[in-house]
């Protein structure tokens, strides 16, 4: 598929297989994984400084001493722990449908790639040159630097990302004039309501095309040049509407929420924005490597770039999520503003201020 990447001597197929592995398994599950056939502890100082770089952040934010207070404070992490639960149970719609349709989407896949040889073929390869506790530790620590992956990716659910296009769709269709008003919100409807449910139909069409082409889950490529930041930006406002409804669901169902029984698509409209932010910030690797891959795909010649080529051969994803360990808490931002990107930032460096400690 990209010569210049993966066509190298038969000498050299070994060495190559282990990180053509680490780039399939992040396309497909978000999963990081270490490109270097031997074990190697770069991820863990990755993570260890990406944390060190927010302690940082959170000390010029608060001041050294009340950083280290709310760091080392277990009773305010239990409280805090303590009242994350209780609004995730009063949310609990939010989980039946979240739990109800990642089950359903992960039973159909592994239906069709259970039995598959090819699987086996991967877990052999990495046990090759690693032991089962080597690949235990350094999958634990590279997983540590996504940890928001199961709410900033939600965008690979088809089937929660078609069912969230026909929500935004009906609530854009009550601007069209005509009797349909199928919400009887009074908030009005957000002019971007048609942006995000064209945007994610595009990016579910084009994900049901990559399934059915090439099931190993490398992304579709060959159509246009430009495809290489049109899919990562269509990715992105996918992830973005998503995690907007899980933040409105969220907010809902504290007590300062207003208790709605209806889903608030129109408050989750409003949020993409500032949750669109939150997923870029809290995964860029995922875009990156989307854009690059694609780039790479129409361009092969750029492949002789190394910085370039590194980001999908090389420990560049792994650096880039450590990077994000720094931003990834303006998803908890996002859910608390107006929803613009601005708003956001406002929100996070106030979060900072009050609870910058405890984020690390």
């Amino acid at each position: 598929m990209m010569p210049m990447l993966w066509a190298q001597a038969p000498a050299a197929t070994d060495r190559l297989t282990v990180p053509l592995l680490a780039l399939r398994r992040w396309y497909t599950s978000l999963t990081l994984s270490s490109p270097d056939p031997v074990p190697n502890r770069a991820g863990l100082w990755t993570w260890l400084a990406g944390l060190g770089a927010l302690l940082l952040l959170a000390m010029i934010a608060q001041g050294p001493a009340r950083a280290l207070r709310q760091l080392f404070d277990l009773v305010g992490h239990a409280r805090l722990a303590s009242a994350a639960l209780g609004r995730l149970r009063r949310a609990g719609r939010l989980v039946a449908v979240l739990l109800g349709v990642t089950v359903l989407a992960w039973t159909g896949s592994q239906f069709a790639s259970y039995n598959k040889e090819e699987r086996r073929d991967d877990l052999l390869a990495l046990l090759k040159t690693k032991s089962l506790r080597e690949l235990s530790m350094e999958q634990g620590v590279l997983a540590g630097l996504t940890p928001l992956r199961d709410l900033c990716g939600l965008g690979d659910n088809l089937l929660l990302l078609v069912g969230a296009t026909v929500l935004v769709f009906r609530l854009s269709a009550g601007r069209w004039g005509g009797d349909l008003r199928p919400f009887s919100t009074e908030a009005p409807v957000p002019t971007s309501a048609t942006l995000c449910w064209g945007s994610a139909w595009l990016y579910a069409m084009y994900r049901f095309a990559a399934m059915v082409i090439d099931p190993d889950g490398l992304p579709l490529g060959g159509c246009f040049v430009i495809e290489a930041g049109i899919i990562p930006l269509f990715m992105a406002l996918a992830d973005g509407l998503l995690l907007a409804w899980v933040l409105a669901e969220l907010r809902a169902a504290g007590p300062e929420g207003f208790g709605c029984e209806s889903i608030d698509v129109a408050g989750a409209v409003v949020r993409v924005p500032a949750a669109t932010l939150a997923c870029v910030a809290a995964l860029p690797a995922r875009y990156v490597a989307t854009g690059v891959w694609l780039l790479l795909y129409d361009v092969p010649s750029l492949a002789n770039l190394a910085w370039l080529r590194g980001c999908v051969r090389g420990w560049g994803l792994v650096k880039l999520q450590g990077v994000a360990l720094v931003t990834a808490g303006l998803a908890g931002a996002a859910a608390w503003g107006r929803g613009t990107i601005g708003e956001a930032i406002r929100g996070y460096g106030r979060l900072l201020r009050a609870e910058g400690g405890r984020l690390v």
